[in-house]
């Protein structure tokens, strides 16, 4: 089989989910079939997940580029790359990595397959730039799509409330956690507790509802802290935390993969209020690392989570409080969410997506 990728992700992600997920393919892919031929015809890209897993790609030539204007002199060229390959057609399926829909034009009728992480552009347009045109361009794939992959059936079913699609088109393929089940003895101790939170802040997060949810509780318990992975807090963001008195309590921490293992295995527990989250790898990372997960009961968390999270009502203060509460004063519960999480992490695995998503591309041959 030969396939064809982009390079939409790997020139607009440094490191982020969506390359992560490609990547993961990528590595999957060569080991169910070596004889597969992988093409990505991009000459410059940012992309850390890529630089990592390039030997495993047709014609190896990819050099990576920082630096956002650098990045903008290389990008016409790794767009004519692309569009020079679609149209030389010399491949079976063309996997989109984003929803640019000028490529369609260059498709003609070959076997065009991409995959929908999550609505959020359609449910939270508040969120974004008027000037944002991810929810046109990615209606415009997939009326054209031949088939369509959702990571959850909650994305498939918010996919067919904002478009008209043939669900027959549409598959569902979970994804997986990228770190392997690792046991361990906690480090936890009576003078230094955490909290987790992972990833961005943005407003759909729930961060700062979160946060001030808890601050009582991180101000009433000296050994309570709350360490978030991710980038440094702003400026606006420290003075949040300043306002409600528990600055020396909440901590960024941590940059790489083997730090955020290390804070998964030692956390108190794992803590995702989002509204909304097309599939939440985090939830399965903090259980394969056995780290306790409290999760909001919205969207696709509880369709991954199962019964291996305690959940709360992310707009409900009480609510979030309550659970932190009883993760603070219940060892019981935290020991069996641990052992249920390593049960519902075990579910899931990178080769099953990949030998989904590989069956999807033999089906259009």
């Amino acid at each position: 089989m030969k396939l064809l990728l982009d390079h939409q992700i790997f020139s607009s992600q440094n490191v982020g989910g969506i390359s992560r997920y490609f990547c993961n393919l990528i590595s999957e892919y060569k080991a169910i079939d070596p004889s597969i031929s992988i093409s990505l015809p991009i000459s410059y890209h940012k992309n850390q997940h890529l630089t990592d897993i390039k030997h495993l790609i047709k014609d190896n030539n990819l050099s990576q580029k920082r630096g956002f204007q650098l990045f903008r002199n290389y990008q016409k060229e790794n767009d004519e790359s692309i569009k020079k390959t679609l149209e030389a057609k010399d491949y079976d399926v063309f996997h989109a990595t984003y929803y640019d829909k000028n490529l369609l034009k260059y498709i003609a009728n070959k076997p065009l397959v991409i995959t929908i992480h999550d609505m959020i552009h359609e449910l939270y347009p508040e969120f974004f730039s008027l000037k944002d045109n991810t929810a046109n361009h990615k209606r415009e794939l997939a009326l054209r799509a031949d088939k369509i992959i959702t990571v959850s059936e909650n994305t498939k079913k918010d996919l067919l409330r904002f478009i008209k699609l043939d669900e027959k088109k549409i598959e569902v393929v979970p994804l997986a956690s990228s770190f392997k089940a690792t046991k361990t003895s906690n480090n936890q101790n009576d003078t230094h507790k955490y909290l987790l939170f992972v990833g961005n802040r943005s407003i759909y997060k729930n961060f700062y509802f979160m946060v001030s949810s808890i601050a009582d509780l991180l101000r009433q318990n000296y050994n309570l802290h709350l360490i978030c992975f991710g980038h440094e807090f702003s400026k606006k963001e420290l003075a949040f935390l300043e306002n409600l008195k528990i600055k020396e309590k909440v901590k960024t921490n941590g940059k790489t993969d083997a730090e955020l293992v290390k804070l998964y295995q030692n956390a108190l527990a794992f803590i995702m209020p989002s509204y909304y989250e097309g599939f939440g790898i985090p939830t399965l990372e903090a259980m394969s690392c056995g780290c306790p997960v409290l999760a909001a009961n919205k969207s696709s968390i509880p369709e991954v989570a199962s019964d291996a999270a305690l959940y709360f009502d992310p707009k409900d203060a009480q609510s979030i409080r309550s659970s932190v509460e009883k993760i603070l004063s219940d060892n019981q519960l935290r020991e069996s969410l641990i052992k249920k999480g390593y049960q519902r992490n075990d579910l899931f695995s990178w080769n099953k997506t990949a030998e989904k998503t590989m069956k999807i591309y033999n089906s259009l041959i």
